[in-house]
């Protein structure tokens, strides 16, 4: 009975339904335009097919009522497939293949790229697919439907939504829909066709699946007001939410909301899993971000004149300029991918080789000048490094120097030419009785070719190494080259019409009349050519330096003097090497006359020695001859202790050296010397410093000496300041080659050493002191330079003295272990460790090593991972025995967080805390914050197996 019924019901409704499209036919009625609706008609209804707030109600009526008058027009063809409504066809496709099985499919593809970037990539697509729908459905119906509302336009939206089977939408109060940036949409799907699909098959997710709504709903309002809007998806049922909720916003402000909405949900139980801002709108940004960084990188490699290459270790091109193009005659598409060294021949092509290899082993800038026919070039090479301080790639720029190597012959060129034109000159003025138009004619073309000449004179002149300086008769300077302006401080726009004795003031020379003496005035004075080889200048920033100069006057064919020209040279440089050889010459010669007399005192001592201490042994302790002999006895031990310093100072040959770190033994040493005294030490060391090879014994003296010298400068105490740092210059003097040196500084606040007193202070025997033997600092420079390093000092009376020492640091490879110290592999694994850092190149390093010490690994780049990876690990029984954490990871969970979370899940957790920043307080007290042990980076091998072996007790 009741079938029959149902039956008769489902009849009654067809018939309904049949008979209002007859009558609309037959009628020829259409659907209303919105506009022509009753509105109070409209008020006495109900909104069913969406559910909005009360102010947006009578705008959604009249959409409700026209949009189902659109549907209502529909017919079906099987026959020819076809589906149309209002005119429109449309077509069915199954729920599950545009949501699910679309979204699996696209997943499959990308998997291989992890399980985030390919969900990524699936939600990418649905979503500009489902955006692009919804623009092209709403502009569709919008136009056949005349609205033009922007309200209007929306509200039809979600009802069109409604009867294509989308979902029912529900909108809440906070919604903001205007057409600009302040545009806002809350809302939910409570039928949303995508989470049905889900829920129906028993798939559960940890990410929103109503992917297609938020592109459809949000292409719909982008069309219908004009600007930019995107959606994302907050809570959905597929995940377990209660709803499948949504924001809709300008892509300037979605962040925003939904940062809110993390802060103040609606429900209070917000899960933020996967919550992604759809990319529809970034990629765009992001393609024109890369073009435009793109031709700002070209822009920039063509910017310079000299040419440029970009060339890979073997020397293949990478990139190059336009300049570098037309230098090597071929085209950038030949070029490109080449190898460099194949564009050049014989010893060309192997000098430039070996220059690039140099780069490549000393990752250091390397500068060297080539020449080839015609052509000189000033090369540069620059290695390129990679995060881990390994060379990727080396830049080569090139530039053209072939005019300042022709600038000698083309001055002396110059020279001649002047002498044979003022020679013609003469000719023509001798000529006298020409016509007067010749004379006039030819005297213009001789002075024009005199101010070119004179112009060529200048650029040549201004280009010379020594400074040159022209003035007029009064004094006043008309001509200022470039190395007189390096000299003096000034520019040459600054000196001109300036007098010289403003701009250079000579003293501390005994050619001059007086103790400071300008040089026009000197010149003026003697009226002839001078030159002085020694004097003592101090430029516009009070530096002094040390010059010699010559001074001549300039004259006319009559002989009168119409100016005068002068020419300085720096010699402050010159003087340096000089007293640094003389130093050298008196060291070596007071070196073999000290070491043979104390060679032979010490005989002398030996015996005298020994027969006192026999002597002694046959007296009473009391008697007076005892006592004269113990006498005797401290004085030759003083003479001992002073022919050891003569034959330390003497000392030939190579010393013993091995590779030690003076961070280490300055602390132990100087805190040796200093016991006992009223001197405070305070170390600054920077970190990492290199070591270096010294012969301890002797470099134990050299600092005992220089400590001993502070602690007498300071009888009242005081502190002596060590720091120790690396440092990358020349040799020394007399060379100009860079090496890499530990820089060691001792600074004392002693009363300091005079100006006149300390060119000396390493003269063998010179001596301030009172009963001193003159031998400590030579001894201490004597063994310095043994070690091929260099020693400075400068002092201030009454602030101190400071010690500079540049000692060779120890050649890379000497630091590296040997092969049978190094910790070998072990076949059988000790078990598994779970390696956390955010740097995958640390992760790689780190995960070789534990592997060659005998482990398994797995690796983890944050906090996150490595907890999920650990509870993972618990579950399976073949949990961790131990975690490697880096202590920061940027914009994720480090180790100080991730450590507490695990140690809650198992409280028996062995973590070794690992970071760069080792004055953190979490490295020095690393128990106090869940840690077993700590590894400072960067580490050897040796030291992560100690490290490891002391937290899983291995050993004792």
């Amino acid at each position: 009975m009741n079938n029959d019924i149902k039956k008769l019901k489902q009849e009654l409704d067809w018939l309904r339904e049949e008979n209002r499209k007859l009558i609309l036919e037959l009628s020829g009625s259409q659907p209303p335009h919105p506009g022509s609706l009753d509105k109070e008609a409209i008020d006495d209804q109900d909104c069913t097919t969406v559910s909005v707030p009360d102010i947006l109600r009578p705008v959604f009526l009249r959409a409700q009522e026209y949009v189902r008058h659109y549907f209502n027009n529909k017919s079906e063809n099987p026959e020819k497939g076809t589906i149309d409504i209002h005119d429109e066809r449309y077509i069915l496709v199954r729920a599950a293949s545009m949501s699910k099985g679309f979204f699996e499919t696209i997943y499959a593809h990308y998997k291989d790229r992890g399980r985030e970037n390919a969900r990524k990539v699936a939600a990418g697509f649905l979503y500009d697919l489902a955006h692009s729908l919804g623009k092209a459905d709403a502009r569709s119906f919008h136009s056949k439907m005349k609205v033009t509302d922007p309200i209007e336009k929306l509200s039809a939206g979600p009802i069109h939504f409604a009867h294509t089977g989308w979902a029912f939408v529900k909108i809440f109060e906070d919604s903001n829909p205007t057409p600009d940036e302040q545009y806002y949409l809350l809302y939910e799907h409570p039928f949303s066709f995508e989470a049905d699909v889900w829920m129906k098959e028993g798939k559960t997710t940890d990410f929103p699946v109503c992917i297609m709504n938020c592109g459809y709903s949000s292409g719909w309002c982008e069309e219908s007001f004009g600007i930019p809007l995107v959606a994302v998806e907050l809570e959905c049922r597929a995940r377990g939410d209660e709803h499948c909720r949504f924001i809709m916003a300008p892509p300037s402000k979605i962040e925003s909301y939904v940062k809110k909405y993390k802060v103040h949900p609606y429900n209070q139980s917000f899960a933020e899993n996967h919550i992604d801002i759809p990319e529809f709108f970034q990629r765009k940004r992001l393609e024109d971000e890369l073009r435009k960084s793109e031709e700002t990188a070209r822009a920039l490699l063509n910017a310079p004149t000299e040419s440029a290459l970009l060339l890979d270790r073997d020397g293949k091109i990478i990139a190059l300029n336009n300049t570098a193009v037309l230098r090597l005659g071929k085209t950038e598409a030949e070029l490109m991918g080449s190898n460099v060294f194949d564009l050049f021949e014989g010893e060309l092509k192997q000098k430039r080789r070996e220059y690039h290899q140099q780069a490549l082993d000393s990752r250091m800038p390397v500068q060297y000048i080539d020449q080839r026919e015609d052509l000189w070039l000033d090369n540069r090479i620059y290695p390129v490094l990679d995060t881990g301080g390994q060379v990727m790639s080396v830049a080569v720029y090139s530039r053209d120097i072939t005019e300042f190597k022709k600038n000698e012959l083309e001055l002396e060129k110059h020279r001649s030419h002047l002498e044979e034109l003022v020679s013609e000159q003469t000719n023509e003025l001798r000529n006298a009785n020409l016509l007067l138009t010749r004379e006039i004619a030819e005297r213009n073309r001789i002075e024009k070719d005199l101010q070119n000449e004179k112009e060529r004179l200048a650029v040549t002149l201004t280009s010379i190494a020594e400074g040159l300086v022209v003035s007029d008769i009064n004094g006043k300077i008309v001509m200022f080259n470039r190395a007189a302006e390096e000299l003096s401080g000034w520019t040459q726009g600054e000196a001109q019409n300036r007098l010289v004795d403003d701009v250079f003031q000579i003293q501390d020379t005994q050619s001059l009349p007086s103790a400071k003496t300008g040089l026009f005035s000197f010149t003026r004075e003697t009226r002839k050519p001078v030159m002085i080889d020694e004097g003592t200048f101090q430029d516009r920033k009070g530096k002094k330096k040390l010059i010699n100069f010559s001074a001549s006057p300039i004259r006319d064919k009559n002989k009168q003097t119409i100016g005068h020209i002068f020419v300085l040279r720096d010699i402050t440089g010159i003087k340096k090497v000089e007293e640094e050889l003389l130093k050298h010459r008196k060291i070596e010669s007071i070196g073999l006359l000290a070491g043979g007399i104390a060679h032979d005192f010490n005989n002398l001592l030996a015996g005298i020695l020994g027969n006192i201490s026999i002597v002694k042994h046959t007296l009473e302790e009391g008697s007076p001859v005892y006592k004269h002999l113990e006498a005797c006895e401290k004085a030759s031990i003083s003479a001992k202790d002073l022919t050891s310093q003569l034959l330390t100072f003497s000392k030939g040959g190579v010393p013993v050296k091995k590779i030690t770190r003076l961070d280490t033994y300055l602390k132990e040493s100087i805190g040796l010397i200093l016991s006992g005294s009223n001197i405070l030490s305070r170390f600054r060391f920077k970190e990492d410093v290199w070591p270096v090879e010294i012969d301890e014994g002797l470099f134990t003296q050299a600092v005992n000496n220089l400590v001993m010298n502070a602690i007498q400068s300071m009888p009242g105490g005081g502190v002596l300041e060590v720091r120790l740092e690396n440092h990358v210059g020349p040799d020394s003097v007399f060379s100009s080659q860079s090496r890499r040196f530990v820089k060691m500084v001792l600074k004392d606040e002693g009363s300091g050493i005079s100006s006149e007193n300390l060119p000396r202070i390493f003269d063998p025997y010179f001596t301030t002191k009172t009963g001193g033997s003159g031998l400590g600092l030579a001894t201490t420079y004597s063994i310095v330079k043994k070690h091929d390093g260099d020693i400075q000092v400068d002092s201030i009376i009454g602030e101190g003295t400071t010690v500079t020492l540049f000692l060779p640091a120890a050649p890379a490879e000497r630091n590296q272990p040997r092969k049978n110290e190094e910790v070998q592999h072990m076949e059988d694994s000790l078990g598994k460790i779970l390696f956390m850092d955010d740097e995958e190149l640390v992760r790689d390093v780190g995960q070789e090593m534990l592997q060659l010490i005998g482990y398994s690994v797995e690796t983890a780049k944050n906090g996150e991972q490595a907890i999920e990876k650990y509870k993972s690990a618990l579950k399976s029984q073949e949990p961790f025995k131990a975690v490697i954490m880096d202590l920061t990871v940027p914009g994720g969970m480090g180790g100080r967080e991730a450590v507490q979370v695990i140690k809650a899940v198992d409280p028996g957790l062995r973590a070794i805390v690992s970071s760069g920043y080792s004055n953190d307080p979490i490295m020095a007290d690393y128990k106090k914050y869940g840690f077993s042990g700590v590894v400072a980076k960067p580490y050897r091998i040796e030291e992560m197996k100690k490290v490891l072996d002391e937290v899983l007790g291995k050993g004792k």
